[in-house]
């Protein structure tokens, strides 16, 4: 009995889409698999997406106040985050990148979690500080908390992730009420930041990769090319899992993480692409209606920093598949192969769930 008062307290209206969305992630996997015949991976992500759920279904039990009352466990949180991203430094690299912790039979990346962690750390910072945001000196100490884990992720080299972690920062910091020419300030100190990275710590292949999309070289272009012409045989049905021949034959390079957008738009057609567009969409307006309706800034500011990940993550992986921003390697959310992505974006929902049943 318990079970079943379980199971329907649990909002299904937002944990439907997201399922949907891992499982069309799952098939999509799976035909990418045929071509090299490593069906591990899709055994891999079918627990992964199970694990996922019930972490999901565990945080959406958890009382969300516990983050707004207690200022220890998150700066532990953070805290954790950030030793985690620095001993990726110290760990042998996987293909020229320090971003995963080698497990044996899986391997674990932080930066999903730091992700949630950081959504969690500022809607607490903002929700507290909500009369001193104007202080330019309460603005620079929530910079240097941001700034901290995205120059770690910066240096494993993952441009695309570090770009995430400073969305979420800037898009909390906009919907605070904090005045635009404190902002202007930040982003002038944060542009001379990346200008030295760029010219002090960013790899050979990630400049080249940017200069690839300025049209200054061509090398590395494969990826770009491919990935369009894998949307383009899409065309307006589909070609089917069967007659998706790039997304099965291996001409598209990451057809099941960095370009699952190409190959879903390859097998589902522009008529698949707008569902699983539109099944974003419906997953962030439920969200933002529970934010809506949270009786705390913590829970608003939650929600609201949530929205900023899916949708940046959405828009840049799907900009990066149709060439119109550099390729950065990040994942579709809810959809890409990985543990880590979507064990940290489950924990999430389930948390957004919490908010509105606590609220």
């Amino acid at each position: 009995m318990k079970i079943k008062k379980f199971i329907k307290s649990i909002n299904w209206s937002l944990v439907g889409p997201v399922l949907l969305l891992s499982l069309l992630g799952l098939l999509t996997i799976y035909n990418a698999s045929i071509y090299d015949q490593n069906f591990s991976v899709v055994k891999k992500q079918a627990i992964f997406i199970g694990f996922s759920l019930v972490v999901l279904l565990l945080t959406s039990r958890f009382d969300f106040r516990i983050f707004k009352s207690n200022s220890y466990l998150v700066l532990f949180l953070y805290i954790g985050g950030v030793l985690l991203l620095l001993g990726l430094l110290f760990v042998s690299p996987i293909r020229d990148i320090h971003g995963w912790y080698n497990l044996g039979l899986f391997t674990f990346d932080p930066v999903p979690f730091m992700g949630i962690i950081l959504i969690i750390f500022f809607a607490k910072y903002f929700s507290q500080r909500h009369t001193e945001l104007n202080q330019l000196k309460k603005i620079f100490a929530s910079a240097f908390f941001v700034l901290l884990p995205t120059v770690l992720v910066f240096l494993q080299p993952d441009f695309g992730s570090a770009s995430i972690l400073f969305l979420i920062w800037l898009g909390i910091i906009l919907v605070s009420g904090i005045h635009w020419k404190k902002i202007i300030i930040l982003l002038l100190i944060f542009s001379i930041i990346a200008a030295g990275l760029w010219f002090f710590a960013l790899k050979d292949y990630q400049r080249s990769r940017v200069l690839d999309f300025v049209g200054l070289r061509e090398s590395n272009s494969w990826n770009a090319r491919q990935s369009v012409i894998t949307i383009g045989a899409g065309g307006f049905l589909g070609r089917g899992l069967t007659g998706a021949t790039q997304t099965r034959y291996g001409f598209l390079p990451e057809a099941r993480s960095d370009f699952i957008f190409a190959a879903l738009a390859e097998q589902f057609g522009v008529v698949g692409v707008l569902l699983i567009l539109a099944l974003f969409g419906f997953i962030i307006y439920k969200i933002a209606v529970i934010a809506r309706h949270a009786h705390s800034n913590f829970g608003r500011l939650f929600g609201t920093g949530l929205i900023i990940l899916i949708i940046s993550q959405v828009f840049i992986h799907v900009a990066m598949n149709l060439k119109l921003i550099p390729i950065v390697g990040l994942s579709l959310p809810l959809v890409s192969y990985g543990g880590s992505n979507i064990i940290a974006l489950y924990a999430a929902i389930g948390l957004i769930i919490s908010v509105e049943k606590y609220s």
